[in-house]
């Protein structure tokens, strides 16, 4: 068969499944022996619109970036700037996780190859009001589900890590320094970090999703903060120079970027996957730094996939073959990349091609059978003829997590609706003070258990929790409720101030006026900083179910209740 012919099929193929899956647009770049061969795009830009996809189109890689990142770590460790396997902390000296040992002892290689221990906690990604550095600070207020180097685990964080590391030792952002060793000696002028720029180009992609088994039009949402794991704009003619980078060593048009040392050592397992018993033709299956890597008919396949709102990538190429190939769709959940990637592997081996569509349209319905059944059996588990313990609008407010960022509750004519960064949530009754939560992701809904806890010493509503990502048997996320604070006078305040003792422990400790609030210093024991929630009450927003309640008498302190986990006890002003 001729190569025209081969490329023939290879185009009808794609179209007649693009169709079949009602893909809006998509286009596709193979690379082969140090050449790109062809591209191509199907359909069209945007829905219901007649521009049609070129192999200029802009469109998101997402977690194709993360690629990128561990390349641009490769060039600064061979600068000497760097080493893999030096601890974090040597570069980010603030660096910590819970687990400490795990903390003062994490590599750049651990975040790039995925062995932190730490679950994804993905919900996270999209909080805007979260800048790069505190995804890296949160982190040490999450919570690991696996042991440290014992099991891959996909994380987000870890690569914004990366990109924050690259930061502090360049002195430049993580997209400057990615645009000057990588996208420009690549010629990649019209590749992007932030949507609002690929806009500003006569030939973008728009995103989309199926929702309610309909093709709809998505809302444009940046990646932002978390760049490093998956926020460049690419068009398939750009990447094909990427690949030719990967397949060539190192070199692109006459120039050494990295050497091909640095390239193989990414290209290497670093971690063991779980295997995939469904695909023979897939076997070990490991993940390298910033690839997977897994023996595919018996050949080496080098390759990363991306996920974002409205846009699906694949990006991979077999070093033995000299060929890769580059797919880039503006839908989200669109396995077709992924079959299409592979059908051109298959053809251009020689080898029949397995059905990958039919395959992968079975496993993408299995798993929504799947969440479907999850969310009935949920439903299920409600226990009959049980209330809230509190009237809805108790509910209500602002719960804050120290890495995670804020989380508000308010009451509407169907019940209760949280609102985290980008999300919607639904809170429909379960039972107690048990709620689904119903997170609408764009394209799909997704229902988890949340829970309100109680304050055990005044029975107030102290904090949310919700698992924030998909695993399962991950520890939810505790948002505690912050108080609404009122505005007092400094003269009120200073008033509060003063020395008291408790008669009953012999003790002492002093309130003193600082800004809005007050200090309360209790000897050998670090200060505590409270702010007004009504003219005698105050409440610490860093320690959960710390108060103050002053009595007076002739406007003056008689007394003084404070409240702390476990504990409560009554103080006077010292004479």
């Amino acid at each position: 068969m001729t190569n025209t012919q081969l490329l023939q099929d290879i185009s009808d193929y794609i179209e007649d499944q693009r169709c079949q899956l009602g893909v809006p647009g998509l286009a596709v770049a193979i690379v082969r022996d140090g050449e790109k061969i062809w591209s191509r795009g199907f359909g069209h830009r945007t829905l219901k619109e007649d521009a049609e996809v070129t192999p200029q189109t802009l469109s998101a890689i997402g977690s194709s970036t993360k690629s990128f990142t561990a390349t641009a770590v490769a060039m600064l460790v061979e600068d000497g700037e760097l080493d893999w396997d030096e601890p974090v902390r040597s570069y980010l000296p603030d660096f910590r996780l819970r687990d400490s040992f795990a903390g003062e002892r994490l590599t750049l290689r651990d975040m790039a190859c995925h062995r932190s221990g730490l679950p994804r906690y993905d919900f996270s990604l999209f909080n805007p009001e979260l800048q790069r550095k505190d995804f890296v600070d949160c982190v040490q207020h999450l919570i690991a589900n696996q042991d440290f180097r014992s099991t891959w685990q996909y994380q987000n964080h870890m690569y914004t890590a990366m990109g924050y590391v690259i930061e502090q030792v360049t002195g430049s952002t993580w997209e400057e320094f990615t645009s000057e060793r990588i996208l420009r000696p690549l010629g990649m002028k019209s590749s992007t970090f932030r949507l609002a720029d690929s806009r500003k180009s006569d030939n973008y992609a728009a995103p989309h999703g199926r929702r309610d088994e309909e093709i709809v039009k998505l809302p444009w949402v940046e990646i932002g903060a978390t760049g490093p794991a998956g926020s460049i704009n690419s068009t398939v003619d750009e990447m094909a120079n990427w690949l030719l980078l990967n397949l060539n060593e190192g070199e692109f048009d006459g120039e050494r970027l990295i050497s091909a040392e640095s390239l193989g050592q990414m290209q290497s397992p670093q971690m063991v996957m779980p295997q995939d018993s469904r695909h023979p033709e897939i076997k070990f299956r490991s993940y390298g730094l910033g690839w997977f890597i897994e023996s595919y008919r018996g050949r080496p396949l080098v390759h990363h996939g991306g996920n974002t709102v409205g846009f699906t990538s694949s990006v991979s190429f077999m070093p033995e073959e000299g060929l890769g190939v580059v797919v880039l769709s503006n839908m989200s959940q669109d396995w077709l990349p992924d079959a299409i990637s592979r059908y051109i592997y298959d053809r251009f081996l020689g080898i029949k091609p397995a059905d990958w569509s039919q395959r992968i349209q079975k496993s993408v319905q299995s798993a929504r059978e799947s969440m479907k059944k999850g969310t009935e059996h949920l439903q299920q588990s409600a226990r009959e003829d049980t209330e809230p313990s509190h009237a809805l609008q108790d509910y209500a407010g602002r719960y804050e997590h120290p890495g995670l960022g804020t989380l508000t509750v308010e009451v509407n004519e169907d019940g209760l609706k949280a609102q985290y960064g980008l999300l919607n949530i639904d809170l429909r009754h379960h039972h107690y003070d048990a709620f689904a939560a119903e997170i609408d992701l764009w394209c799909d809904k997704y229902t988890v258990l949340a829970d309100f806890e109680t304050d055990r010493n005044d029975g107030s509503i102290a904090s949310f929790s919700m698992p924030f990502g998909f695993e399962e048997g991950v520890k939810p996320a505790v948002f505690n409720r912050v108080a609404e604070t009122v505005c007092l006078s400094e003269e009120v305040l200073r008033s509060y101030a003063g020395e008291y003792e408790v008669e009953s422990a012999e003790a002492t400790f002093t309130v003193s006026h600082r800004g809005d609030g007050l200090v309360v210093t209790v000897p050998g024991q670090r200060p505590v900083e409270v702010y007004p929630v009504d003219d005698t009450t105050f409440e610490a927003e860093d320690v959960p179910g710390f108060s103050l309640e002053f009595k007076l008498e002739e406007k003056r302190v008689s007394e003084v209740l404070i409240t702390q986990p476990g504990a409560a006890f009554a103080a006077r002003p010292k004479k």
